[in-house]
């Protein structure tokens, strides 16, 4: 069979790509799926899959390529996996083979049986077309719609909201009991004013730019009670002092500061939300979370090596492995950053006082939203606190290593 020949049948069903960027990723589709690299599928079968995809296309529009196909990815990976494929809701079944979509049927058929197990002869390269044609939108960086934008700011805010409603119950209690103790011991030497204050990488929510960032121009007394600015504003920690009086007495006072959520691009599902911190708070923050991030993966023997910030590699052949011996499984926390509460990170840092201060000292208490509302945040720190990570990497092992021992 002439591999080119579905691919002309189908030319006048899609839009020139220069008319629509939609249309442009439908004809990549087409292509990949009218390439039919095994040579298994009859010229009536694969008709039927280019006029369902150009049907669903038409009725859905880009989100088929970019939410729905994934979606039947990600039930072929997990049949994979558990050795049986479960279709998902979202296609119909093939007449021959209820276990399996009717959809990409010729390739389904080749790795999974009648009662969706997966056969021991299915080729590999099968799975490699069907992920292909499945995933290939699936990351694709797209403008979004306000109302996509507004429901990633809401479900921050109840995600926020619900955090005050936590009740912790006895068994609860004793976990957070144990998991204070614990980072009594991984943190008891540890000096959270030794620390070396730098600028971050990334935006801030006072609009400082470049060089611009070095001109400190806001003294929040939060701050300045437990890192003094002319000690840690100041070259030399303070010998400037003196020649700097101008500046230091020119500086705004106030109380707090408030970060700034800014929405980034992430894949075809969203943006990702993530906190601008003022030019202040990101000074010290990047000195602290450094100096923390440090300490887990180099200097506790209690959390040197469990914990990886700077080494990726390890946490990535330690997935790769598992992928295939299934000794260890990834945990996908929904929200993760934003579910770790101020009140969790007291209660299980109220035995080292000291860096509790220093935590609490270098968090914004607020964030200003895209539509001009100010939140007062009941979580500790969002995506875009240098502390974020850090903070809860170490939560997420001590509770681990709290619930084992309990």
């Amino acid at each position: 069979m002439s591999q080119s020949k579905p691919v002309e049948a189908w030319k006048g069903s899609v839009v020139d790509p220069s008319k629509s960027q939609a249309e442009f990723y439908l004809d990549l589709c087409v292509q990949q799926i009218a390439c039919d690299p095994l040579g298994t599928t009859s010229h009536k079968a694969l008709k039927k899959d280019l006029e369902t995809l150009v049907s669903r296309f038409s009725s859905e529009g880009l989100s088929f390529l970019t939410k729905t196909l994934p979606k039947l990815g990600k039930a072929l990976d997990l049949g994979l996996a558990n050795l049986r494929f479960q279709l998902p809701r979202e296609f119909k079944h093939s007449h021959g083979n209820r276990s399996i979509p009717a959809f990409l049927q010729a390739y389904f058929n080749l790795i999974f049986g009648e009662d969706g197990s997966l056969l021991d002869t299915a080729p590999a390269e099968a799975v490699k077309h069907l992920r292909q044609v499945l995933f290939f939108a699936y990351k694709l960086e797209l403008p979004y719609q306000p109302s996509v934008e507004r429901s990633v700011i809401e479900r921050f805010k109840e995600t926020d909201d619900g955090l005050g409603s936590v009740v912790y119950d006895d068994a609860t209690e004793s976990l957070l009991s144990l998991a204070s103790r614990i980072t009594q011991s991984v943190f008891a030497d540890f000096d959270p004013k030794d620390i070396l204050p730098r600028h971050g990488p990334g935006a801030v929510a006072t609009g400082e730019k470049l060089e611009d960032k070095w001109e400190f121009s806001r003294l929040y007394d939060q701050i300045h009670q437990y890192y003094p600015y002319y000690t840690y504003f100041m070259c030399g920690k303070g010998s400037e002092a003196a020649d700097r009086r101008d500046w230091y007495f020119s500086m705004s006072r106030l109380e707090s500061g408030t970060a700034k959520v800014v929405l980034v691009p992430k894949d075809s599902r969203g943006p990702r939300l993530i906190s601008a911190e003022p030019l202040e708070y990101q000074w010290i923050q990047q000195g602290l979370g450094r100096k923390m991030a440090e300490h887990l993966e180099n200097v506790s023997t209690f959390t040197k090596g469990f914990v990886n910030f700077t080494d990726q590699e390890i946490n990535r052949n330690i997935a790769l492995g598992s992928s295939a011996t299934l000794e260890f499984a990834t945990l996908d926390l929904k929200d993760a950053s934003d579910r770790v509460s101020l009140r969790l990170v007291q209660r299980v840092f109220e035995r080292t006082p000291e860096l509790l201060r220093a935590l609490e000292a270098t968090r914004s208490e607020a964030t200003l939203l895209p539509s001009g509302e100010v939140v007062r945040l009941q979580k500790f720190a969002p995506m875009g606190s240098s502390l974020c990570f850090p903070v809860e990497a170490f939560l997420l092992l001590g509770s681990a290593c709290s619930i084992s021992r309990f």
